[in-house]
């Protein structure tokens, strides 16, 4: 992936990661022992376009919602999973289009309350699939709503 993070068209960035690493050390500074349930995660939406922009301040769970799939979207990387071209799936790259809005939307929808992410599974059988294909879950058929081995509430 180094081809693709690290060259003039994305340089910009580098500045935005530097002071988002800066706010981290000084939040560490001045919470030396945080909360263990506190989440510090707020962030700055404007960058998705104005309507996600819009709804992830009117709605608080909506930004969570964004937080969590782009989360779940980044372990599937660490994980070993590449970009789909599936709407359906956490992978699905944007860079192919689609309604973004509906991406998080579809999944806010399934939302009441925050505590509601924990069981509320953000992946879909394409991503299980693509879990399974790597990890060798050979004779086991994986379906959205089962838990894979060693990954439950994933």
């Amino acid at each position: 992936y180094n081809e693709y993070w690290l060259n003039e068209s994305n340089a910009w960035i580098y500045r935005h990661l530097h002071a988002a690493g800066e706010r981290m050390v000084d939040m560490a500074r001045r919470f030396p022992e945080p909360d263990p349930d506190a989440v510090f995660v707020r962030p700055d939406t404007t960058a998705l376009g104005p309507e996600i922009a819009e709804r992830a301040a009117a709605d608080p769970l909506f930004r969570d919602t964004i937080v969590y799939l782009t989360c779940v979207h980044e372990l599937g990387h660490a994980l070993g999973l590449v970009h789909t071209d599936n709407f359906a799936d956490v992978m699905y790259f944007f860079g192919f289009g689609g309604d973004i809005p509906e991406f998080f939307g579809r999944y806010r929808r399934q939302l009441h309350t925050r505590g509601d992410i924990a069981t509320t599974a953000g992946v879909s059988t394409g991503d299980l699939a693509q879990l399974q294909r790597l990890y060798g879950l050979a004779g086991q058929t994986v379906a959205r709503g089962s838990e894979l081995p060693e990954t439950k509430g994933l």
